[in-house]
Parts: C-alpha cells; sequence; structure tokens
C-alpha cells in the first residue's frame, strides 16, 4: 500500500497468499529464465535509489528509508578499509539475518562487490546457536554478522572446534555488548578482525565503527567508535547545539550515508532530516534519538534513546544507563530497563543471569554509580530476554512478574498504630501497596 511496488517476486507456494494487486513473478516458474540472457544497458547513476527498507524505529508505524547507491558504496568500502582492504575471493560471507533488517544489505553485498562468495543460512530459525555454530564451522566461514544475544554461546560452541575455525572477520552491533565477550573470537583466531558498529536504518546500516583490538578486556561495553569514511557527526543538545566531551546528547549525523528521506512521508523527513548549522559540505543531518557521549579517548559511547527517558520523583532518567551499569556487573549477561506504571512510576530491570545473584548484590552494584532514583524497583530474572525479529530486545514482550522480584531492599513492618496509620495514608497517596 505505501510502496506503489508494481512486482512481487515470490515462490509458488506463497503465491496465493500474497495480497498484492500488481504483476506476481513466480522465481520457481523455469519459463522465465528463457530468452535474451545479454546484460541490461546501464542506465542509473550514484543518486538513483538502490533500495527501499521499512523501519518502524520507536513509533511502531513502518516508514520506507530510501537509501541511494553512493551511500551504499560509501558503506561498503568502509567496512572493506576497516578490515584492511582483506576481503575477497578466499572469503565465504555468511548471510544470516532477516532481509527487513539492513545488515543483510551489508551480509549481501559485501561479497559480490568484492569477489567473496555470498553463503545463504536457510535454517528457518537464526537463533540456532548449535546451527549457526556448525555451519560456521563446517561451511568454513570467513565473515559474519551474530546478533548480540547469540555471540557468547556462538563463542563457547566454536571453541570445542578451535582447530576447525576459519572465521577472522565479523560485523557486531545492535545492543551493548561487552568486550570479554568479543576477546572470546579474538582467542579463536589470531587474525580475528572485529568491528562495532552503530547506525540507524537512515545513516545506511552503520554510522560508526569501533574495531575492537585484544587486550582491551576490561569487563566494560564496548564504545561505538568514530564516524565512517565521508561521515561526520555532532552531539548536540535539544536546541542544536553541541554538548562538552562526556556529557550526554543527541547524536546528529551527516555525510554521504544519508538516507534520501522517508518515501512519501515528506513531514516526518523534514522533522528528522533537518538543516546542518555547522557546514556547507553535507547541507542536512539526521537527528537519530539517541543518546551518546564522548569518551576520554575520542570514540563515541552508546548510552540510550531520547524516547525512553522518563521522569521519577521529578529526576529524568535514562534507561539506558541503568543497562549498562548492569552489564557491568560479571554475573549479568544481558539487561533491559523499562518503567511500568501502576498509580506512580516504577523502573523494572530484566537480566539474565551468568551465575547466581542476589537482589542486595545487584542493588550494591549499582548504587556505587547511580543516585537512589536510578536503581529500579523490581529485579526479575528471565531465561532469556525476548527478541524481534531483527535480534533486538521486544520491550513489550517483556513480562510483569518473575522468578526474582522486590519492590524494596527490605521491608519494615509498622510497629505500632500510629505508623500503620501513616502507612495507610501513604499507601493511598502513592497509590501503592503498604
Amino acid at each position: 500500500e505505501d510502496s506503489n511496488a508494481l512486482l512481487l517476486l515470490t515462490q509458488k507456494k506463497y503465491t496465493d497468499k500474497a495480497q498484492f494487486q500488481g504483476d506476481i513473478i513466480d522465481i520457481d516458474n523455469k519459463e522465465i529464465l528463457t530468452g535474451d540472457c545479454t546484460n541490461l544497458k546501464c542506465i542509473n547513476n550514484q543518486s538513483n535509489l538502490a533500495y527501499v527498507i521499512y523501519t518502524s524505529g520507536s513509533t511502531g508505524k513502518p516508514k520506507g528509508v530510501m537509501i541511494e547507491h553512493h551511500s551504499l558504496v560509501n558503506f561498503l568500502y568502509s567496512i572493506y578499509n576497516t578490515f584492511d582492504k582483506k576481503i575477497g575471493q578466499k572469503d565465504k560471507c555468511l548471510s544470516l539475518t532477516n532481509i527487513s533488517f539492513d545488515v543483510s544489505v551489508c551480509e549481501i553485498f559485501l561479497p559480490l562487490v568484492f569477489g567473496a562468495r555470498l553463503m545463504l543460512f536457510d535454517s528457518p530459525n537464526v537463533f540456532d546457536v548449535d546451527e549457526l555454530a556448525k555451519r560456521i564451522l563446517n561451511k568454513k566461514i570467513t565473515f559474519t554478522y551474530i546478533p548480540p544475544v547469540l555471540l557468547k554461546d556462538v563463542c563457547q560452541r566454536l571453541k570445542a572446534s578451535k582447530d576447525r575455525v576459519m572465521l577472522d572477520k565479523m560485523l557486531v552491533g545492535v545492543e551493548p555488548i561487552k568486550d570479554d565477550v568479543l576477546e572470546g573470537y579474538i582467542e579463536l583466531n589470531d587474525s580475528m578482525q572485529i568491528i562495532n558498529g552503530y547506525g540507524p536504518t537512515e545513516s545506511t546500516i552503520c554510522a560508526t565503527f569501533y574495531k575492537y583490538r585484544s587486550g582491551e578486556n576490561t569487563g566494560r561495553i564496548v564504545p561505538i567508535g568514530k564516524p565512517l569514511d565521508n561521515t561526520n557527526v555532532y552531539i548536540l543538545d535539544s536546541y542544536l547545539k553541541p554538548v562538552p566531551p562526556g556529557v550526554s546528547g543527541e547524536l546528529c549525523i551527516s555525510g554521504e550515508g544519508l538516507a534520501r528521506g522517508y518515501l512519501k512521508r515528506p513531514q516526518l523527513t523534514a522533522e528528522k532530516f533537518v538543516q546542518n548549522p555547522f557546514e556547507k559540505g553535507y547541507p542536512i543531518i539526521y537527528r537519530t534519538g539517541d543518546l551518546v557521549k564522548w569518551t576520554p579517548d575520542g570514540n563515541l559511547q552508546f548510552v540510550g534513546r531520547i524516547d525512553h527517558q522518563i521522569k521519577i520523583r521529578g529526576y529524568r532518567v535514562e534507561p539506558g544507563e541503568i543497562e549498562m551499569q548492569l552489564l557491568k556487573h560479571p554475573g549479568v549477561k544481558e539487561a533491559v530497563v523499562i518503567v511500568r506504571e501502576k498509580g506512580n512510576k516504577n523502573l523494572y530491570a530484566y537480566i539474565v543471569e551468568e551465575y547466581e545473584l542476589t537482589i542486595d548484590e545487584l542493588r550494591e552494584h549499582l548504587s556505587k554509580e547511580l543516585p537512589d532514583y536510578m536503581i529500579p524497583s523490581y529485579f526479575i530474572k528471565l531465561e532469556e530476554i525476548p527478541l524481534t525479529s531483527n535480534g533486538k530486545p521486544n520491550r513489550k514482550a517483556l513480562p510483569e512478574g518473575g522468578e526474582m522480584a522486590s519492590k524494596d531492599a527490605q521491608y519494615a513492618a509498622p510497629r505500632n498504630e500510629v505508623e500503620k496509620k501513616l502507612m495507610n495514608i501513604w499507601s493511598e497517596y502513592l497509590e501503592t501497596d503498604g
């Protein structure tokens, strides 16, 4: 409905299910392979569209992001250069992700442009750790993207057959990643190169790269790095003024990687793609809605989403900062923090453990770096964090209860009638249980 596409490529088994008004081409039909097989005349230029990919972002309403050829070429050569130009005909690149996720564009076109072999992951379950590890080993994969939630488990499977690992190039990203997880892959192969990439779809897959170096294992969250070639980034306040180093602000991006805009959404395009107040070379900047800050070594550190910010007890809270602190604990494998409102607002921390933890341990760990109002009221332990089809945490699917929940570190019952009356008054006022 939105794209007005005229052609639909599909397989015969899906043609009856397709609700499409245009022409449907069955790619299983051998007859379409007959006829003139000479190359088509090249009529494209760098400003033509390479693809339109739909992303819901934080709004939930899909919007078509228009990416031009020059933007894709800029990304491909940036990652090629970051890998020291060591991608070629000897490489086998695994295509793992759903084609609705723009990392798939990297997986497909990186090998096609630089002469490597494209290997398709044909298992319906891309989150099958055993199958993925087996495919990397058996097909002698040298480059892949692995969703962050699978990184540690896949590494453990590969270590069991370390002598068979040919993997020496990886792209990671999407969610915060601990450096000790990436160090595990360095130990698999002395030649391993790992890029932690960050970028919204509107900046053509990635806008920044951080190339992980062996020996950086300190238990911290890996930075998102520095801008790609022909890309500039700015950390700005709500008035589009630069913030000092170490202070969180909205990440804005300019350069060759910027999308043309949103398909048939001129108002939204004008809202997100605004005039660049800093330079004339790239007249437009894209407002990502992501909070980042500069680290002392000149890299960018992801903090969270502006639209995830909340106010609790009059204080502005960024759940991403709480998640980052939780992930610094060696016993926390994954963490997601959200707010739920039942009369009053409470922070809920969902964690996947490396080993058994108590609530007191978690609270003590957080209190070393965070003020009291940023300590979650509830800690809920899960076997796994629910995910979207793109491998991102599905916050809407998080349960309200769990195996491990606590509103307060300690509870002291009222000792007399006066305290009981006070408790009832405050419980009624705060709309919460006593």
